[in-house]
């Protein structure tokens, strides 16, 4: 029996020698550095974009880095279905907590479209007042 948790511990657990001299490598490389720095200015405007056009619309929302946005909402299930039904999919605050807090959602926009935005907006600011 050891020695298949032995072998499982090898093919499984263990991290490639090779996929990590290629991470390595990557980390390293000028073209690789440009291309994370590009694509963090894009993610940054697609988040500010968005937060800004939120908080015209009168929503609070945190979240100044990274992908996501969390927008305070009445019912998190009632935003998610809302947002759904419109072609827009969030996830619910519950899912990303391990204990209950404050009804909210959680909004990606690493992949948001900045034609779409402002409908995107709009569509949020809906959702935060979907009753019960």
């Amino acid at each position: 029996m050891s020695l298949i948790h032995a072998q499982i511990r090898l093919t499984r657990q263990w991290t490639s020698r090779i996929l990590q001299n290629a991470l390595a490598w990557l980390l390293g490389d000028e073209r690789t550095s440009d291309g994370i720095a590009r694509a963090r200015d894009v993610y940054a405007e697609r988040l500010s974009v968005l937060t800004g056009l939120l908080r015209d619309r009168g929503v609070e929302v945190t979240g100044s880095d990274g992908f996501c946005t969390w927008i305070p909402v009445r019912s998190e299930a009632r935003a998610v279905e809302y947002l759904a039904a419109h072609g827009v999919l969030v996830l619910a605050g519950a899912t990303s907590y391990p204990s209950r807090g404050p009804a909210h959602i959680r909004v990606a926009t690493s992949r948001m479209e900045p034609a779409l935005s402002h409908r995107l907006a709009d569509l949020l600011a809906e959702s935060t007042t979907v009753p019960d």
